[in-house]
């Protein structure tokens, strides 16, 4: 499911999980920023 964020300009591309969790966003160079932790 794609989604993003734009936020003072800045794009953000968020990626989620089958349902829809976010995992993994990044900003508009392609550069990872932030990931999920999973607790183990």
């Amino acid at each position: 499911m794609p989604c993003g964020k734009i936020t003072n300009g800045k794009h953000y591309s968020i990626i989620t999980d089958h349902l829809g969790t976010p995992i993994e966003a990044y900003n508009q160079e392609g550069e990872l920023i932030w990931e999920r932790e999973q607790d183990r």
